[in-house]
Protein backbone atom coordinates (compact mmCIF):
# COMPACT_ATOMS: atom_id res chain seq x y z
CA UNK A 1 0.00 0.00 0.00
CA UNK A 2 2.87 2.87 0.64
CA UNK A 3 3.90 1.97 -2.69
CA UNK A 4 0.27 2.54 -4.44
CA UNK A 5 0.03 5.66 -1.68
CA UNK A 6 3.39 7.19 -3.16
CA UNK A 7 2.68 7.08 -7.06
CA UNK A 8 -0.59 9.42 -5.41
CA UNK A 9 1.44 12.11 -4.77
CA UNK A 10 1.85 14.00 -8.56
CA UNK A 11 -1.92 14.30 -9.76
CA UNK A 12 -1.95 17.97 -7.93
CA UNK A 13 1.26 18.77 -9.69
CA UNK A 14 0.32 17.81 -12.99
CA UNK A 15 -3.22 19.22 -12.28
CA UNK A 16 -1.04 22.49 -11.68
CA UNK A 17 1.46 22.04 -14.67
CA UNK A 18 -1.48 21.77 -16.81
CA UNK A 19 -0.12 18.70 -18.45
CA UNK A 20 -2.98 17.11 -20.59
CA UNK A 21 -4.95 14.84 -18.15
CA UNK A 22 -8.09 12.31 -19.73
CA UNK A 23 -10.12 9.87 -17.84
CA UNK A 24 -13.43 8.15 -18.23
CA UNK A 25 -16.39 8.67 -15.02
CA UNK A 26 -17.08 5.54 -13.38
CA UNK A 27 -20.46 5.30 -12.13
CA UNK A 28 -20.91 1.46 -11.17
CA UNK A 29 -19.76 0.17 -7.61
CA UNK A 30 -18.54 -3.14 -9.20
CA UNK A 31 -15.02 -3.97 -8.03
CA UNK A 32 -14.31 -6.20 -11.62
CA UNK A 33 -15.78 -3.39 -13.11
CA UNK A 34 -12.97 -1.04 -11.40
CA UNK A 35 -10.24 -3.66 -12.12
CA UNK A 36 -10.82 -3.61 -15.77
CA UNK A 37 -11.61 0.11 -16.29
CA UNK A 38 -7.91 0.36 -14.33
CA UNK A 39 -6.66 -1.32 -18.06
CA UNK A 40 -7.46 1.74 -19.73
CA UNK A 41 -4.87 4.20 -21.28
CA UNK A 42 -5.80 7.01 -19.41
CA UNK A 43 -4.40 8.91 -16.76
CA UNK A 44 -7.36 9.53 -14.17
CA UNK A 45 -10.71 7.52 -13.44
CA UNK A 46 -13.49 9.93 -11.81
CA UNK A 47 -15.47 7.68 -9.42
CA UNK A 48 -18.99 9.45 -9.51
CA UNK A 49 -20.65 9.53 -6.30
CA UNK A 50 -23.86 11.89 -7.88
CA UNK A 51 -24.55 9.84 -10.38
CA UNK A 52 -23.41 6.11 -9.83
CA UNK A 53 -24.46 3.35 -7.88
CA UNK A 54 -21.97 3.11 -4.74
CA UNK A 55 -22.50 2.60 -0.98
CA UNK A 56 -19.28 2.72 1.06
CA UNK A 57 -17.77 -0.58 0.83
CA UNK A 58 -18.37 -1.01 -2.61
CA UNK A 59 -16.45 2.83 -2.83
CA UNK A 60 -13.62 1.73 -1.33
CA UNK A 61 -13.31 -1.75 -2.50
CA UNK A 62 -13.50 0.40 -6.14
CA UNK A 63 -10.55 2.91 -4.95
CA UNK A 64 -8.44 0.13 -4.30
CA UNK A 65 -8.83 -1.77 -7.45
CA UNK A 66 -8.49 1.76 -9.38
CA UNK A 67 -4.90 2.44 -6.85
CA UNK A 68 -3.84 -0.86 -7.60
CA UNK A 69 -4.18 0.09 -11.51
CA UNK A 70 -2.19 3.16 -10.78
CA UNK A 71 -4.49 5.04 -11.55
CA UNK A 72 -5.33 8.14 -9.83
CA UNK A 73 -8.88 8.67 -8.60
CA UNK A 74 -11.00 11.82 -8.13
CA UNK A 75 -14.13 11.46 -6.62
CA UNK A 76 -17.29 13.51 -7.80
CA UNK A 77 -19.04 13.58 -4.48
CA UNK A 78 -22.77 13.67 -4.23
CA UNK A 79 -22.94 17.59 -2.53
CA UNK A 80 -20.89 20.04 -1.01
CA UNK A 81 -20.70 18.84 2.43
CA UNK A 82 -17.85 18.15 4.38
CA UNK A 83 -18.62 14.68 5.64
CA UNK A 84 -19.16 13.34 2.48
CA UNK A 85 -15.64 14.90 1.32
CA UNK A 86 -13.95 14.20 4.12
CA UNK A 87 -14.82 10.16 4.00
CA UNK A 88 -13.89 10.22 -0.05
CA UNK A 89 -10.49 11.26 0.94
CA UNK A 90 -9.86 8.87 3.77
CA UNK A 91 -10.57 6.82 1.06
CA UNK A 92 -7.45 7.58 -0.67
CA UNK A 93 -9.02 10.19 -2.81
CA UNK A 94 -6.12 12.22 -5.23
CA UNK A 95 -8.87 14.73 -5.85
CA UNK A 96 -12.80 15.84 -5.15
CA UNK A 97 -14.80 17.06 -8.04
CA UNK A 98 -17.47 19.12 -6.17
CA UNK A 99 -20.63 19.71 -8.01
CA UNK A 100 -22.85 22.47 -8.20
CA UNK A 101 -20.39 25.01 -6.68
CA UNK A 102 -22.47 28.39 -7.95
CA UNK A 103 -20.62 30.73 -5.27
CA UNK A 104 -17.93 32.42 -3.49
CA UNK A 105 -19.25 30.82 -0.29
CA UNK A 106 -19.65 27.14 -2.15
CA UNK A 107 -16.41 27.41 -3.40
CA UNK A 108 -14.78 28.48 0.49
CA UNK A 109 -16.52 25.50 1.88
CA UNK A 110 -15.65 22.98 -0.80
CA UNK A 111 -12.04 24.34 -0.05
CA UNK A 112 -12.18 24.09 3.50
CA UNK A 113 -13.29 20.79 3.54
CA UNK A 114 -10.17 19.31 1.73
CA UNK A 115 -7.53 20.66 3.98
CA UNK A 116 -6.91 19.66 7.58
CA UNK A 117 -5.75 23.30 8.18
CA UNK A 118 -9.05 24.55 7.47
CA UNK A 119 -11.18 21.97 8.39
CA UNK A 120 -11.28 18.49 7.29
CA UNK A 121 -12.04 15.91 10.19
CA UNK A 122 -8.90 13.31 11.37
CA UNK A 123 -8.36 10.00 11.73
CA UNK A 124 -5.35 8.58 11.83
CA UNK A 125 -6.81 5.17 10.97
CA UNK A 126 -7.84 5.46 6.80
CA UNK A 127 -6.33 4.19 3.79
CA UNK A 128 -4.90 7.96 3.51
CA UNK A 129 -2.96 7.76 6.31
CA UNK A 130 -1.18 3.82 5.57
CA UNK A 131 -3.11 3.07 8.39
CA UNK A 132 -1.44 5.20 10.92
CA UNK A 133 1.68 4.71 9.00
CA UNK A 134 2.46 8.24 9.39
CA UNK A 135 2.48 10.64 12.21
CA UNK A 136 -0.44 13.33 12.81
CA UNK A 137 2.28 16.06 11.33
CA UNK A 138 3.39 14.68 8.57
CA UNK A 139 -0.03 13.22 7.45
CA UNK A 140 -2.06 16.16 7.46
CA UNK A 141 0.81 18.58 5.76
CA UNK A 142 0.87 15.38 2.93
CA UNK A 143 -2.74 15.35 2.20
CA UNK A 144 -2.75 19.36 2.29
CA UNK A 145 -0.24 19.57 -0.41
CA UNK A 146 -1.24 16.14 -2.24
CA UNK A 147 -5.30 16.54 -2.50
CA UNK A 148 -6.41 18.51 -5.74
CA UNK A 149 -9.91 20.30 -5.13
CA UNK A 150 -11.91 21.04 -7.96
CA UNK A 151 -15.30 23.15 -8.48
CA UNK A 152 -17.65 22.04 -11.11
CA UNK A 153 -18.91 24.90 -12.38
CA UNK A 154 -22.61 23.63 -14.19
CA UNK A 155 -25.05 26.49 -13.59
CA UNK A 156 -25.80 29.72 -15.25
CA UNK A 157 -25.47 31.32 -11.45
CA UNK A 158 -21.86 30.27 -11.24
CA UNK A 159 -20.79 31.53 -14.91
CA UNK A 160 -22.21 35.05 -13.20
CA UNK A 161 -20.59 34.32 -10.16
CA UNK A 162 -17.53 32.89 -12.18
CA UNK A 163 -14.57 35.20 -11.28
CA UNK A 164 -15.39 35.25 -7.16
CA UNK A 165 -15.51 31.60 -7.40
CA UNK A 166 -12.25 31.71 -9.14
CA UNK A 167 -10.81 34.15 -7.07
CA UNK A 168 -11.05 31.68 -3.87
CA UNK A 169 -7.81 30.34 -2.09
CA UNK A 170 -7.48 26.83 -2.16
CA UNK A 171 -9.18 25.80 -5.26
CA UNK A 172 -6.82 24.11 -7.51
CA UNK A 173 -9.19 23.62 -10.92
CA UNK A 174 -12.52 24.24 -12.33
CA UNK A 175 -14.47 21.60 -14.09
CA UNK A 176 -17.01 23.02 -17.04
CA UNK A 177 -19.85 20.34 -16.95
CA UNK A 178 -21.29 21.71 -20.29
CA UNK A 179 -24.22 19.11 -19.89
CA UNK A 180 -25.93 20.68 -17.09
CA UNK A 181 -24.93 24.14 -17.62
CA UNK A 182 -26.88 24.07 -21.58
CA UNK A 183 -29.82 22.90 -19.28
CA UNK A 184 -29.62 25.10 -16.38
CA UNK A 185 -29.29 28.19 -19.20
CA UNK A 186 -32.62 27.06 -20.74
CA UNK A 187 -30.84 25.11 -23.72
CA UNK A 188 -31.14 21.46 -24.90
CA UNK A 189 -27.85 21.38 -27.65
CA UNK A 190 -24.48 21.16 -25.56
CA UNK A 191 -22.92 23.17 -29.34
CA UNK A 192 -25.96 26.04 -28.90
CA UNK A 193 -23.85 29.45 -29.29
CA UNK A 194 -24.70 30.72 -25.89
CA UNK A 195 -23.65 27.65 -24.39
CA UNK A 196 -19.88 27.75 -26.66
CA UNK A 197 -19.71 30.97 -24.92
CA UNK A 198 -20.31 30.43 -21.45
CA UNK A 199 -17.89 27.78 -21.63
CA UNK A 200 -15.25 29.96 -22.81
CA UNK A 201 -16.09 32.96 -20.62
CA UNK A 202 -15.43 30.41 -17.80
CA UNK A 203 -12.66 28.91 -19.04
CA UNK A 204 -10.83 32.52 -19.49
CA UNK A 205 -11.85 33.29 -16.28
CA UNK A 206 -9.99 29.81 -14.39
CA UNK A 207 -6.92 30.62 -16.60
CA UNK A 208 -6.53 34.60 -15.20
CA UNK A 209 -6.90 33.24 -11.66
CA UNK A 210 -4.26 30.95 -12.19
CA UNK A 211 -6.43 27.56 -12.04
CA UNK A 212 -6.30 24.63 -13.97
CA UNK A 213 -9.24 24.13 -15.97
CA UNK A 214 -11.18 21.12 -17.19
CA UNK A 215 -14.26 20.12 -19.18
CA UNK A 216 -16.68 17.35 -20.92
CA UNK A 217 -17.49 17.17 -24.22
CA UNK A 218 -19.23 14.59 -26.14
CA UNK A 219 -16.96 15.51 -29.73
CA UNK A 220 -13.62 14.49 -29.62
CA UNK A 221 -12.65 16.96 -32.86
CA UNK A 222 -13.49 19.88 -30.55
CA UNK A 223 -10.86 18.26 -28.17
CA UNK A 224 -8.01 20.76 -29.83
CA UNK A 225 -10.36 23.82 -29.59
CA UNK A 226 -10.71 23.41 -26.12
CA UNK A 227 -6.95 22.75 -25.34
CA UNK A 228 -6.19 26.45 -27.22
CA UNK A 229 -8.51 27.85 -24.69
CA UNK A 230 -6.68 26.75 -21.87
CA UNK A 231 -8.14 23.57 -21.16
CA UNK A 232 -6.31 21.06 -20.10
CA UNK A 233 -8.49 18.03 -18.07
CA UNK A 234 -10.71 16.02 -19.60
CA UNK A 235 -13.58 13.79 -18.36
CA UNK A 236 -14.79 11.91 -21.10
CA UNK A 237 -17.32 9.10 -21.52
CA UNK A 238 -18.02 6.40 -18.97
CA UNK A 239 -17.77 2.47 -18.36
CA UNK A 240 -21.52 2.28 -19.17
CA UNK A 241 -21.14 4.19 -22.20
CA UNK A 242 -17.84 1.79 -23.45
CA UNK A 243 -19.89 -0.74 -22.84
CA UNK A 244 -23.25 0.12 -24.65
CA UNK A 245 -20.74 1.49 -27.96
CA UNK A 246 -18.19 -1.46 -28.11
CA UNK A 247 -21.36 -3.69 -27.82
CA UNK A 248 -23.37 -1.63 -30.42
CA UNK A 249 -20.08 -1.96 -32.53
CA UNK A 250 -19.84 -5.59 -32.28
CA UNK A 251 -23.11 -6.18 -33.24
CA UNK A 252 -22.44 -3.99 -36.36
CA UNK A 253 -19.40 -6.40 -37.12
CA UNK A 254 -21.65 -9.54 -36.19
CA UNK A 255 -24.30 -8.29 -38.99
CA UNK A 256 -21.62 -7.38 -41.72
CA UNK A 257 -20.09 -10.83 -41.17
CA UNK A 258 -23.22 -12.92 -41.44
CA UNK A 259 -24.68 -11.04 -44.20
CA UNK A 260 -20.90 -11.04 -46.47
Amino acid sequence: MDEIMDTDMHFRTQLQQRDLLWGPFFTSGDIVAAEAIGRIDCDAVCVDLEHGLFDQRDLSACILALKSAQKYVIIRVRQNEPSLIGQALDLGADAILCPHVNTKADAKRLAAACRYKTGRGYSGATRANGFGARGMDTHCDTEDARVAVIAQIEDAEAVENIDSICAVEGLDAIFIGRSDLTVSMGHRDRNHSDVIKAVETVAASGQAAGLAVGTFTAELSEIAHWQQCGISLFLLGSQIGFMVSGGQAFAECFRNAADS
